[in-house]
């Protein structure tokens, strides 16, 4: 890998939303397919599997109790972040056509220790990916060990910059107490259950294969994202540019992930992070951070080409040094407020604290109003947080609190600090003095792709559209098909009926076509019934037009070579060829 790679990653995130009406996600999955913008623009492009693949080359789906929307493979971090605000503002149109309220949650909370011990907590939350350079070297340093925990106690420190920030009660934890603040819960519980998977590699998606990095948090702070993610990419770079010195230049710390209490400590601080490590010592978190990782992201600069990165990667990473060293610069001092901007878990923080909407004596009746509510045994909080507005209100009526401003009130805290309510403005219409993008530009990118592989996916989604109908209308007696669309390719499959379609038909019509050049993205694949595993058989033919987008970028489809593929299926799939319609 040249130098000029280094600042130039394929990545992206899949965020989780849900809502109280888990039944008609699914629903409000197929209506991103339908809704269209201001200009008549739809949002989708093509529904495949009960996915929605979306005009900005990204994809929405039913993901247990939630819709899951994946951002497309974004080139820099910067990007990831816009694409990031784009899955906010889509979601929130759907939430707002259906009138069903769509959260961002970062996971559930724990309701006994039997349940933690046992693992049965769905954690909901942001999972993070990033291509790798060098896959086949990266799992063999992760097997030795040393990488794993390298990663671990970054993912960990991580925390300080991508944070989301709530107030929250864990009902029977060890230590817990009501309403306490804690600047990643989601990491917070990956800490202190074991058995838990923070990352993986995974086939398939942004690159074949790439790391995965399962307990991402939920922002929608974007400066948040852009940190977050900008850091993570950077620092990967230093560490696949490394090679054989990489068990040199990148050793763990050596945090204790034993000593729960330092942990708890550790993401409950709003001043003092400390955490230890397994030889006792304590060290500051945010020195840990800034000389262990940060400061291996200045290095790369040495590493890099110039003359090789396009001026967009150059910027990104321009900025990130630039706004991280600034951060890092007063979470040292303590300012927590020159960096509520930046810091989703800082903003959340003086939120709660501020209590901005009521004086401070109105303010200290509502949070020990809510202290009350939430020890409550037969009350969960996130449950209450979800509750009408008769619940709501019932809190603040007890302590006199006048209807109008106590509703609003208690509504804003539990949106904005626990549930983090998805709209489309309130993020970007604060008063921040610096903005990383505007609302027009988050509102054009759900029509436009990054480019890249995005871009030749929508392209050739597109061009398929024509025939999708066709394909997938070839049911009963004529045979079976469909459009399968992944991250790395787009497969078109139709089974024919030996009976209505001989074998020799088959071998006529598509028999010269699997001999298409092998460097190439598109590939045919003939099986006729006694190919097929009788398990699969059915005497049937199989034909299958695969377009591989994995490693696409900079050659594009050709697609007057598609249309000829595509028009003999067509042909297989029409009247005259089946004799019998369709």
């Amino acid at each position: 890998m040249g130098g000029a790679n280094l600042l130039r990653r394929r990545q992206g995130v899949e965020n989780h939303y849900v809502c109280k009406y888990c039944a008609y996600v699914q629903f409000l999955v197929d209506l991103l397919f339908e809704i269209k913008g201001a200009e008549g623009n739809p949002l989708g492009v093509m529904k495949s599997r009960k996915r929605v693949w979306l005009q900005n080359g990204g994809c929405a789906y039913f993901c247990g109790d939630s819709l899951e929307v994946a951002t497309p493979e974004c080139p820099n971090p910067k990007l990831v972040a816009l694409y990031d605000k784009t899955s906010d503002l889509m979601v929130a149109l759907v939430s707002n056509y259906a009138k069903v309220p769509f959260y961002k949650r970062n996971c559930e909370l724990v309701t006994g220790m039997r349940d933690l011990d046992r693992g049965e907590i769905t954690m909901r939350s942001s999972h993070e990916s990033y291509s790798l350079f060098f896959p086949k070297a990266f799992e063999k340093w992760l097997r030795k060990g040393a990488l794993d925990s390298v990663l671990k106690e970054f993912i960990l420190l991580r925390s300080l910059v991508d944070g989301a920030g709530s107030y929250t009660y864990l009902k029977d934890y060890p230590h817990s107490r009501p309403m306490d603040f804690f600047i990643s819960c989601r990491k917070f519980l990956e800490a202190t259950m074991r058995h838990r998977v923070w990352f993986k590699i995974k086939e398939g998606g942004l690159r074949s294969p790439r790391l995965h990095v399962n307990c991402g948090e939920l922002l929608k702070n974007p400066w948040s994202r852009f940190l977050s993610n900008a850091f993570a990419s950077y620092f990967l770079s230093y560490v696949e540019s490394s090679g054989v010195n990489l068990e040199k230049e990148v050793k763990p710390i050596g945090i204790d992930f034993e000593d729960e209490a330092s942990i708890r400590s550790f993401f409950t601080s709003t001043s003092d992070w400390k955490v230890r490590l397994k030889d006792g010592r304590e060290e500051d978190a945010v020195s840990l951070l800034e000389s262990e990782y940060f400061s291996k992201v200045e290095a790369l600069d040495r590493r890099v080409d110039a003359d090789g990165v396009a001026k967009e990667d150059e910027d990104a990473y321009r900025l990130f040094l630039k706004k991280m060293d600034y951060v890092l610069a007063k979470l040292r001092e303590g300012s927590l407020e020159k960096v509520e901007d930046y810091l989703q878990w800082v903003e959340m923080y003086t939120l709660g604290e501020r209590m901005e909407f009521c004086s401070e004596k109105e303010g200290e009746r509502v949070k020990q109003s809510l202290r009350e509510l939430v020890s409550r045994e037969d009350r969960e909080w996130e449950r209450i947080a979800n509750e009408d507005s008769a619940v709501l209100f019932a809190a603040l009526t007890r302590v006199g609190v006048p209807y109008e401003r106590g509703f609003k009130t208690l509504k804003k805290y539990f949106a904005d600090i626990q549930a983090v309510y998805v709209d489309e403005y309130s993020w970007l219409e604060r008063s921040h003095r610096e903005k990383l993008f505007s609302l027009e530009e988050v509102y054009r990118s759900a029509f436009v792709s990054p480019g890249g592989r995005a871009e030749e996916r929508v392209k050739l989604l597109h061009e398929l559209l024509p025939y999708q109908t066709v394909v997938e209308s070839c049911k009963g007696e004529v045979g079976r098909g469909e459009v399968a669309v992944d991250w790395n390719s787009v497969k078109v499959k139709v089974l024919f009926p030996q009976e209505v379609v001989p074998p020799e038909r088959i071998v006529e019509r598509f028999g010269s076509l699997e001999g298409l050049p092998e460097d190439g993205p598109i590939s045919v694949e003939v099986k006729l019934p006694d190919q097929i595993p009788l398990s699969e058989r059915e005497r049937k033919s199989r034909v299958t037009v695969t377009v591989a987008l994995d490693d696409l970028e900079g050659n594009g489809v050709d697609f007057d070579v598609l249309r000829k593929v595509m028009e003999r299926l067509r042909e297989s799939c029409s009247e005259e060829d089946a004799g019998g319609g369709i």
